[in-house]
Parts: C-alpha cells; structure tokens; sequence
C-alpha cells in the first residue's frame, strides 16, 4: 500500500496494466518529483487484499484483484508493479519512511507511523 495517493499510486496503476513498462526508465522519473517524504505502510497481500475487501467503492483493478487468488496472476503483476516502484523511491527518496505492517495489525502500523511523523526520527 503507498501512502502518497497521488503520483505513485498513479504510477502503481500504470506498471500494473502495463507490465512491459516496468523494465522501461522513463516512469522513474515521476517517482522523484515533489517534496513529499512518502511514507509506505508495506503490508502482506493477504493484508492488502482484506483492505480491499472492506471497501465500499471498487474500482475495476480492486474488482480485478478481489476476483483472484493470492496465487493468481493480477496478484503477481500487483506485487511486481510494488517491488519495481519501491526499489525506485529507494533510490530517488532516501527519507522515505517505510513501515513494515507485516506482523502487525494495520492500527499498529498506524499507531507506529504517528508516532514516527511526530517524532521527526527516521523509521527503517
């Protein structure tokens, strides 16, 4: 899940339906545009999918994913479409705060994210 909905979800979106673009260069580049610290709350699929499941409004890659299982390929191009994006914001935006939600229940992860933003220290 990235928490900038802006540009990299759009940019999530676009690798996702187009996963022939991954390997291209020309995508990074809005990755490190803007001053925005992003701040990614890395969740396990089966995190993410109940996420998804719980909204109200799916759009059609939501729709798409919900349809299949976690094994599934629109599963596999979504976790591609991540791995390529934050190796990406690695590089580009070294003060990206990343929030690993995998053991945890999201409102910990979020409780632990607060705290971090507030408390201005690097989180890793």
């Amino acid at each position: 899940m990235l928490l900038d909905e802006g540009v990299t979800h759009e940019v999530w979106r676009m690798l996702y339906q187009n996963p022939e673009f991954i390997g291209q260069d020309w995508w990074k580049w809005f990755i490190g545009q803007g001053s925005i610290r992003l701040i990614v709350l890395d969740v396990a699929p089966d995190c993410a999918r109940r996420r998804i499941l719980s909204k109200l409004r799916k759009g059609p890659i939501n729709r798409e994913l919900c349809a299949e299982p976690l094994s599934g390929e629109a599963w596999k191009r979504a976790q591609d479409a991540y791995a390529a994006i934050i190796a990406e914001i690695r590089v580009q935006k070294p003060d990206a705060i990343f929030i690993d939600g995998s053991n945890q229940s999201l409102a910990q992860s979020a409780n632990a994210l607060a705290r971090n933003i507030l408390s201005g220290k690097p989180y890793r």
